[in-house]
């Protein structure tokens, strides 16, 4: 189960554009004790959505031209892209989880094309080498 807080590091939207997103109903969860709460299929439906899908390609482009011209807000950051022909929703959910456990700030995206998925992030060194050494496993030689 992921949070709001985590929907908002996930895809870089702002906590009152999730929050219209969910009275619009383009995305869905459970307010759990009053605390918003969503699963991997939430996510998923979430992303699915064309005009969501358009935005987040649109923010991913914005992240990777403001770091190429070094607007960035942790100096020490290190971008990471991943291209992979074949990468599994499973695969994705492991990625995702592993990601979550970050403590630094970072970006991250991951497309949601089956047939080539791009992963991108950006983040602190240590969490961008433990990334490296995730995606080792995902690499064909």
């Amino acid at each position: 189960m992921y949070t709001l807080k985590n929907i908002m590091n996930f895809f870089s939207i702002p906590e009152r554009t999730i929050r219209r997103h969910l009275k619009l109903g383009l995305l869905k969860g459970s307010k759990i004790g009053g605390v918003w709460k969503f699963t991997n299929f939430d996510i998923e439906r979430y992303t699915n959505n064309k005009s969501i899908s358009d935005l987040m390609t649109k923010t991913s482009i914005d992240r990777l031209n403001d770091y190429t011209r070094g607007f960035i807000k942790h100096k020490n950051d290190i971008c990471i892209t991943f291209n992979s022909k074949q990468l599994p929703d499973s695969s994705v959910h492991k990625i995702t989880n592993f990601i979550n456990q970050f403590q630094h700030p970072f970006y991250f995206h991951i497309s949601n094309n089956i047939k080539n998925r791009t992963l991108i992030f950006i983040g602190h060194i240590e969490d961008s080498l433990s990334l490296i050494n995730l995606l080792k496993e995902y690499v064909n030689e």
